[in-house]
């Protein structure tokens, strides 16, 4: 879902300008014009549409309405405000499903209480290294007392903090190579 609209300002009374443009969220596009506006501008017309055909649809009002263009020194989305009552014939033209809000709809959308999004729940901290192996416990059982005995129990520490299963592989790899060398010298 968007919205094509048409948004006038005290600037471009000036002209008789408005400016056509897209959004999938008009609360947000409104903010972002609060920004950049001494006087508050407002939405004139707002057809809500499909999201899917928002640039279709943009493009083709703009190519339709060339010759309303105004430009000045600023961009190509402005427009002699008569293009706000041409819209919606040239959007049912095209076959668009659409739906024109009325001023009390768009006053709604734009002041309505936004949900802020819930804060995490605090949970009690445990210990830093208190974390299981990866490893399938069946496996981990045959690994760790192996490394165990074979590096007098340095390495079994290191796998009771492992986090990562590579490591843990890694590390069962290096009691291979250690064990097949322990092995050569008997």
């Amino acid at each position: 879902m968007g919205y094509i609209y048409t948004r006038t300002h005290a600037a471009h009374g000036v002209h008789s300008a408005v400016k056509l443009g897209r959004t999938t969220n008009l609360y947000t596009r409104d903010a972002t014009y609060g920004t950049n506006e001494i006087v508050r501008g407002q939405f004139d017309t707002v057809f809500k549409v499909s999201g899917i055909q928002l640039n279709r649809i943009e493009k083709s009002l703009q190519n339709e309405f060339l010759e309303n263009n105004i430009r000045i020194n600023g961009g190509v989305e402005f427009f002699h405000a008569r293009i706000s009552q041409m819209i919606e014939p040239h959007l049912i033209s095209l076959g668009v499903a659409y739906v024109k809000l009325s001023p009390r709809d768009i006053h709604t959308l734009l002041n309505a209480k936004r949900a802020k999004p819930a804060k995490p729940t605090k949970t009690k901290k445990t210990k830093k290294y208190k974390t299981k192996s990866r490893l399938p416990s069946v496996r981990r059982s045959l690994v760790v007392p192996r490394l165990q005995t074979a590096t007098g129990g340095y390495l079994r520490r290191i796998t009771n903090y492992v986090k990562d299963a590579t490591l843990t592989r890694m590390l069962a790899s290096l009691y291979s190579q250690i064990t097949a060398q322990m092995t050569a010298k008997k």
